[in-house]
């Protein structure tokens, strides 16, 4: 479980179509290039990814809260609902695309 991640966060910055709203918190990055655009946590781990496979294709991962302690993570072909600690062990593909920090390596690719 990761406790550093607030999901008031979570709910107070909001992503869509690589446009941002709010303020991401300070221990939070972001990195992307022509095809992809993430947000990772404080732990290193991603909390959005939006992924240009095709121009008519979009896959999107992420943690998205649905009520108060609860949430619904979707990463790969993975997609689990329940409180925060019964979610984030249950997703073995949730892996950052880019490399980080975002300063040092913009755009780079993880792998």
């Amino acid at each position: 479980m990761d406790a550093n991640i607030t999901w008031d966060a979570i709910e107070n910055y909001t992503v869509s179509n690589m446009t941002f709203i709010g303020t991401m918190p300070p221990d939070w990055d972001r990195n992307s290039d022509t095809n992809a655009f993430e947000i990772i946590g404080p732990d290193g781990l991603p909390v959005f990814q939006e992924i240009y496979a095709l121009p008519e294709h979009i896959i999107v991962n992420g943690l998205f809260p649905k009520k108060p302690g609860i949430i619904i993570g979707a990463f790969g072909n993975d997609c689990v609902v329940g409180f925060t600690n019964e979610v984030l062990p249950n997703l073995p593909d949730r892996k950052p695309i880019f490399k980080y920090p975002s300063w040092k390596y913009p755009g780079v690719l993880a792998n």
